[in-house]
């Protein structure tokens, strides 16, 4: 017969190890810090985590600009691998998981502008160049609104239409 544990409140618990995924804290209403957390980018910014890093972890930090910038190179890499003639649920997971990232992602300023990008400009996912022109669309939509060039049409991920696995 198998011993059963004592009943424990959740005070008595260990705490749960999370893993030290990117994670942003806002610093008041309507403001965000300009660092996140996470274990792979140095820069000369601070923000305390939302939760504490893993023991032995580092606790180097990521920009927005950092944050921003590797997701527009996934957003790019995966337009640039979406099929020419998508099925339909290849059309209704690209239009979800933009809308899943305008919702989870760790920037809630960024999120909230992205959402009202989308509103005004919904996920185009009817053929490969369909979604990467409305993805530089909207790309450039966002650099322009943040004050930077508009270049997404010169990108390398523009004419890449595979990478190497």
């Amino acid at each position: 017969m198998a011993k059963h544990k004592p009943a424990v409140s959740m005070s008595q618990q260990d705490p749960i190890q999370r893993p030290s995924y990117p994670v942003i804290r806002n610093s008041g209403i309507g403001s965000v810090n300009a660092s996140i957390k996470a274990p792979f980018v140095k820069t000369t910014s601070s923000v305390q985590p939302r939760d504490p890093v893993v023991k032995g972890k580092s606790s180097t930090l990521v920009t927005k600009e950092d944050l921003g910038r590797a997701t527009w190179t996934f957003l790019h890499t995966l337009a640039a691998q979406y099929p020419d003639n998508p099925i339909r649920q290849q059309k209704k997971d690209v239009k979800e998981l933009v809308q899943i990232l305008s919702r989870m992602y760790p920037c809630s300023e960024c999120a909230n502008h992205f959402k009202e990008v989308l509103r005004s400009n919904p996920v185009q996912s009817g053929s490969h160049a369909e979604f990467s022109q409305w993805l530089c669309h909207v790309h450039n939509v966002v650099n322009r609104s943040i004050g930077k060039p508009i270049s997404c049409m010169k990108r390398s991920w523009r004419n890449s239409s595979r990478i190497n696995s």
